[in-house]
């Protein structure tokens, strides 16, 4: 019948296939691994901030779709001081969110090391945790006053460009808010935008 004797003639090739199968698997692995490839980087940064002092910490996971172009998320946790008298409507409390960011990265290798510059842009979803704390009425006791100061979430653009050697990175970020986010109940205009500019330093793994 045809089918018995299909199998006579696979099966001497059976083991060839199976090795054939095995090496190409391994070669598809490979590629993968040197094109695509998974990173991720702890980060510290410091710098000026709106309305004061910034100081923020952060994971983030890149993945390599070629060797010149990645994308990269992550968390940050930034911290925002208050000086005593940037805002008159508002205590010292400090600020602070938890930020998502989502990174277009364009990377470009300096010939014969293992350096390369970073050129990164992307927005962030911000999501506050101390919001501050707003006194805008006379009255001690008025229902407005020990409500928060700004809003809950914002969305910022963040540019950044690093210097990379070896596992180490230094460079500067952007943190550019669009949304106005005191909360209406709030008096004045100042700082409705929040942003800062941040020195960066970064170990990948």
């Amino acid at each position: 019948p045809t089918g018995v004797v299909g199998c006579a003639f696979i099966f001497p090739y059976m083991k060839k296939i199976i090795v054939l199968f095995i090496y190409l698997s391994c070669f598809y692995i490979s590629v993968l691994s040197q094109e695509k490839k998974w990173e991720h980087s702890l980060g510290a940064s410091f710098g000026a901030g709106n309305p004061l002092f910034a100081l923020k910490f952060e994971y983030g996971l890149s993945y390599r779709i070629t060797p010149k172009w990645s994308v990269k998320t992550g968390v940050g946790v930034l911290s925002t001081a208050i000086g005593c008298g940037e805002d008159i409507y508002q205590d010292d409390t400090d600020i602070g969110y938890v930020g998502i960011p989502f990174l277009a990265q364009y990377h470009i290798k300096i010939k014969n090391t293992n350096q390369q510059l970073i050129f990164g842009l992307g927005p962030s979803i911000d999501i506050y945790t101390n919001r501050g704390i707003y006194y805008g009425e006379w009255i001690s006791d008025a229902p407005l006053n020990s409500r928060d100061f700004y809003r809950k979430v914002n969305v910022s653009l963040q540019p950044n460009v690093t210097y990379r050697f070896n596992k180490i990175g230094l460079g500067f970020e952007g943190n550019i808010g669009l949304l106005k986010m005191k909360e209406p109940y709030v008096k004045t205009d100042d700082h409705a935008y929040l942003h800062s500019f941040l020195t960066k330093f970064s170990f990948n793994f």
